[in-house]
């Protein structure tokens, strides 16, 4: 409520972070109706995005999008154009585009940010990719789609500007990956920020023409 009541977009991630790998069609539309209902409740305002847990939307999972249209949403943030071992679609979009799923529903899909390095991506400005690079690759990584006119996601999770967060697990040594750089996080988080105006997803689709203007309506 307080995020909607500042003027944000608020968009689902699900209810209780299942990737879709794990998951049915069936369990998975369920799962996105409910988060919808529920966050459409609380913030009084139409929700409209949706990202996977772990970026799951990859070439097995392309069916969610033909969910996530049946059930109300517009736009997907969940691919990742990167070749990981749990998640990634390195033939997905790298830039705002439309997706299909294999029923033949399209939604608007806004892709995680890659850097090219020659022939290889380099995942940026997202989560652990954001904590754990140096910041003068998140800062050329942003200058750069600034300079080319690409639109891109900055994407943090909230425990990520939580030094302070309780270890889960033997030790913090043990899941270093989760608990590294999480001191620096917030200072280049408002450093980025600060370096070229943001506005929500939804708007920047509209701004793109792969988002229509008004609500989402679930289909009957």
């Amino acid at each position: 409520r307080e995020i909607a009541r500042r003027g944000h977009e608020v968009a689902s991630h699900g209810m209780d972070h299942r990737m879709l790998g794990e998951l049915t069609p069936h369990t998975f539309r369920a799962d996105a109706r409910e988060s919808r209902a529920l966050l459409e409740d609380l913030a009084q305002a139409p929700v409209l995005g949706y990202r996977a847990p772990s970026y799951s939307v990859r070439a097995e999972t392309l069916w969610a999008i033909d969910v996530l249209a049946e059930t109300g949403y517009a736009y997907d943030s969940s691919v990742y154009p990167i070749r990981r071992r749990r998640y990634g679609y390195p033939e997905g979009p790298v830039a705002p585009a439309r997706i299909a799923g294999p029923a033949g529903a399209t939604l608007a899909e806004f892709p995680l940010p890659t850097l090219s390095l020659g022939v290889a991506r380099l995942p940026v400005l997202a989560g652990a990719y954001l904590r754990l690079l140096p910041a003068w690759i998140s800062r050329l990584a942003l200058d750069r789609h600034v300079s080319h006119g690409a639109p891109f996601i900055l994407n943090v999770h909230p425990w990520e500007i939580d030094p302070d967060q309780p270890t889960v697990g033997p030790s913090r040594r043990a899941t270093w990956t989760h608990y590294a750089g999480l001191r620096r996080t917030a200072p280049l988080l408002v450093a980025l920020l600060g370096r070229t105006p943001f506005r929500s997803a939804a708007s920047r689709l509209r701004e793109l023409g792969l988002l229509p203007g008004g609500e989402a309506r679930e289909a009957s």
